[in-house]
Formats: structure tokens, sequence, C-alpha cells
């Protein structure tokens, strides 16, 4: 057992997360929630609980580690082999940060380890991705001093875009060529488009309704790609209209338009909790096949106005996921190093662990290729008869 420098006693449970341990999950996942300095929607256990039941990987544990009564961390686990756990993430390809108390940090990585080397059934515990270099480093040393194991690889850059108190103090941040095509855009927006509209749906039935046509389009726009939309299945689009009515409800999510003649043609879903001043722009979406203005991005107009109705609500910095799009760069992107962490038992069942797991994930793609190829060939039929692919949304 771990003592806390308190004289307290540290303990770490892992309870099964079902029907009988709900109300404690809830109540100790609520406790560390309100001592996060910067908590996203990710971090709520509605969007987890709502989520989870997508996933192909089912929750396993959940562990609670607690000084004495009072709970200091939240660890969601979902077992995907027989040796390895993940923190439990969620369809929408995002990993919640673990939820621990930032006064108690090293406390907790002593009780983990401590539970890691009770449990010789789990050779490798993957804890989510990460662009905070120092808590990477932090937790890397921590690990170090209890003689297990990490792994930390590369993944593709977290983008985010600073903003500024004022849309002009802003555009002035921007390159000169990015900031007259903006102007331009906007111009041509609101003189050559007479038929269409900016819109930021805040509330339901109107973002409900809003989300429906940018699943279609999302589904149209990312058919081709290998692995899927992640909103392929029935029951990813169910739990996905799920989350996003629940975070509307509570005021945390909007989903700004571009319409034209009544029809949807460019969208993307984020996610803001009021009094921060960080924003999320979880997906993003536009129709390829509409006629334009010449030289008119509706990519570029839609983030632009969406960065401005931004800064009035008070928001400094948008979150715009991964990889490495030029469209981040010009609109004045930042780019972060991004890395998973891993925690293994011991360093030679961790390397054995880690290499299976990999091999595994390599072994799937053929796969995943294979239902690529099938998709474009289906593609190609339509295009060939000159009929439009019929996406149902059951």
């Amino acid at each position: 057992m771990v003592e806390a420098m308190t004289g307290v006693q540290m303990s770490c449970t892992a309870v099964r997360w079902d029907a009988a341990h709900h109300g404690e999950i809830d109540a100790c996942w609520r406790q560390v929630l309100q001592r996060l300095p910067a908590s996203t929607v990710f971090h709520y256990p509605e969007w987890i609980a709502l989520a989870r039941e997508a996933g192909t990987v089912k929750p396993w544990r959940v562990l609670i580690i607690r000084r004495g009564e009072q709970p200091l961390a939240v660890i969601p686990l979902a077992k995907r082999t027989p040796w390895t756990a993940d923190i439990l993430g969620d369809f929408a390809h995002e990993n919640p940060p673990l939820l621990i108390d930032p006064a108690a940090e090293g406390e907790v990585w002593a009780c983990l380890a401590e539970w890691m080397r009770g449990r010789p059934g789990v050779g490798l515990v993957y804890l989510g991705s990460y662009a905070d270099q120092d808590f990477i480093a932090r937790f890397r040393r921590a690990m170090r001093q209890q003689n297990l194991t990490t792994f930390a690889p590369s993944l593709m850059p977290l983008f985010t875009i600073p903003l500024a108190a004022d849309w002009d103090d802003y555009l002035g941040t921007l390159g000169h060529r990015t900031r007259a095509n903006i102007r331009r855009l906007e111009r041509q927006f609101e003189q050559e488009m007479p038929g269409a509209t900016f819109q930021v749906l805040t509330a339901s039935p109107a973002a409900d309704d809003a989300l429906e046509d940018f699943i279609r389009l999302y589904r149209r726009r990312w058919r081709d790609l290998v692995g899927g939309s992640g909103l392929e299945s029935a029951e990813q689009r169910r739990c996905y209209r799920e989350t996003f009515h629940w975070a509307v409800q509570q005021g945390f999510a909007a989903i700004p338009t571009v319409r034209m003649d009544g029809t949807t043609v460019a969208a993307l879903t984020l996610f803001h909790l009021p009094g921060q001043s960080a924003m999320q722009v979880h997906r993003f979406v536009r129709e390829r096949e509409v006629e334009l203005p010449k030289h008119f991005s509706l990519g570029i107009l839609l983030c632009a106005k969406t960065f401005r109705w931004a800064i009035e609500q008070g928001v400094r910095t948008v979150g715009m996921s991964y990889s490495s799009n030029e469209y981040k760069q010009l609109l004045g992107g930042e780019e972060h190093p991004r890395c998973e962490l891993h925690l293994a038992r011991t360093p030679l069942a961790g390397t054995l662990y880690y290499r299976l797991n990999s091999l595994q994930d390599y072994l799937a793609r053929p796969g995943k290729y294979l239902r690529y190829l099938i998709r474009k060939m289906g593609t190609e039929s339509d295009k060939i008869v000159g009929s439009v692919p019929i996406i149902t949304d059951n």
C-alpha cells in the first residue's frame, strides 16, 4: 500500500463499469473533474458513457485512486487483448486525458505503478495521446523511479490556432496574402452568393437537424477513406447524435453551417465549455460538388466566420485536431508534437506486448484496405452508370 506524504494511505480500486458501481464511479469522477484546471467535454462521464456504446472495445474496469476517502484520479480502462488494457476512448477517435488531481500527480503515479505490478495478466497499458511535453516527461520520470517501462511513439502533431481579442487583430497575425484572401472571400459571400447564409446553431432542434446534414456530408466525403469515416455503422451514428445532443443541451456544443439555397454545403462540429478560453473543432466537412464563384474556398470561409464568432464568445485558442493540413498553417496554426503513452510491467514483457500490439494493428490493415477497394469499386460503378450513391441513414 502506498502512503501519501500526509501519512494517509493511498489505494487503487478496480471496479466494474456497470449499474452496481455507477453511483460510486460518477461521484468520484465529478469530484476529480472539479479540480482539473482546464477540462474539455471529453472529460465528462456522460460523453464517455454514451460514446463507449458504439466502440468495438467494451469497458473493463475503472481505476479509482484515493487518498483515504478522497478520490484523486479516475482511469477508465478497456481490455483490447488478453494482455493489454487501454484507456477508454470513444468511437470518435478521442482519448480523453487522464483525470488526475494535478496537486497529487506523484502520489497517483506511485499508486498506479503498484497496481500494475500486482496485475501479472496485464503487461501493457495504453494511457492515451498527449501533446503536453512537460506532462509526458513527468510521467516517464516517475515510472522510471518505479522501475516500470514506458513507450512514447510519436503521432501526427496537434494543431491549435491562437485567436486575438478582436477580429482585425487576429487578421493582423496572418500573412498578407491570407488576410487579403479572407477579406475577398467575405466580400464574395455577401455580394456574389445571395442565396447563401452562415449560422452557428447552438440549440435544439435546429442544431440536431443540422447534425443530420453534417453526417450525410461527412459519410459521403469520407466513404473512400481507408478504414472508413468513423461514422460507418448505425450504432456509431446513433451515439454521435446522442453525445452531440447531450452537449448541445448542456451548452457545450455548436454547429456552424454554410447553406446555399436551403442546402447545407459546409459544416463543422465544435465543443466549448462556457467560461473557458479554448474551443475544440471536432469534425469538419464541405460539399465537393457544388457550384461556387471563381477562386472561392468554402472551407476557409467557414473557418474564418467561425473564428470571428468564437472571438465574440471570448475564445482565444481553437484546437484543430490532428494532421498538418496546409489551411491550418495559413490560418495561424501552431504545431505541437504529440505521442502515445504506454506503461509496461517489465522491459521484456513491455517490448514483447508492444511489438505484438503493433503487429496486430499491422495485420488488420489488409482488411481495411480491402474494404476501401470494395467501396472504391462501388463508387466507380456508380459513376459509370451515372447514378448517385445512396447512403442510408439508419
